[in-house]
């Protein structure tokens, strides 16, 4: 945004009207992440906003994490130490909106910036493909539509479903949990609020999606490693073949 450019906190009246919608502005957006400037610089740290928007706060937390990233890597972007690191950031945000244009911008605007912080010569290797669809395919998962304040779901909106990713090595696993169900326990706060680590309640196998008939080894022993009972295999992230 140019200086002087006064940024627009409102996209309709109509919608300020039927949802409430107002954009908190970049100055105070930093300002606010300032606040928490430590946790934003922990590429594990996870955060959850519930009233997500087109991703301002998102987008300004990965910025902050990326940048972290790049220290892990030694100040470089075009590193698969960089590459795996970046990606875990991306898997510690979560966003929630009840508007599906705005999950869909917040989607493609937390999607653009992980994709600028890589450098060009790790977008022109061969994993390159295969790490972005994993980036979408998160990024659907932990950007999402739904009512934060109806968690259980309405007529219109399905429930939200949260889903916390584990690794080991480059395997992924993941587990899913209601947001009902993490508002109605007895825990002090959510387990978004903690460090990558294996922490949702355990939730029936046979409520998850089957893992693939032939799950690839790396797979396998994600799924043994956090527990059949629970565990639903997800994928294995792209070594580095050049």
């Amino acid at each position: 945004m140019a200086l002087g450019e006064k940024q627009s906190l409102i996209k309709s009246r109509k919608r300020v009207r039927d949802h409430g919608e107002v954009f908190t502005p970049d100055w105070l957006v930093r300002d606010m992440c300032d606040l928490v400037g430590e946790a934003c610089a922990q590429v594990g740290s996870r955060f959850l906003e519930p009233a997500c928007g087109d991703g301002n706060f998102l987008v300004e937390i990965l910025r902050r994490k990326l940048a972290a990233a790049r220290k892990v890597a030694g100040g470089r972007a075009d590193t698969a130490r960089f590459r795996r690191v970046a990606f875990e950031a991306l898997t510690s945000l979560y966003g929630i909106d009840i508007l599906p244009d705005n999950v869909a911008a917040c989607r493609a605007n937390l999607l653009a910036l992980w994709e600028g912080a890589h450098g060009r010569q790790m977008r022109e290797r061969s994993p390159w493909a295969a790490c972005r669809a994993a980036a979408r395919f998160v990024l659907e998962r932990n950007i999402l539509v739904g009512d934060t304040l109806r968690p259980e779901g309405t007529e219109s909106l399905a429930p939200i479903v949260l889903t916390e990713w584990q690794w080991r090595g480059d395997a992924v696993g993941r587990t899913e949990v209601a947001l009902s169900e993490l508002l109605d326990s007895d825990e002090e706060a959510l387990p978004l609020a903690g460090p990558l680590q294996n922490t949702f309640p355990p939730v029936p196998y046979t409520a998850l999606a089957a893992p693939p008939p032939a799950a690839p080894p790396a797979i396998r022993r994600a799924v043994e490693w956090l527990g059949p009972d629970y565990v639903q295999a997800c994928f294995v992230f792209p070594e580095e073949s050049t």
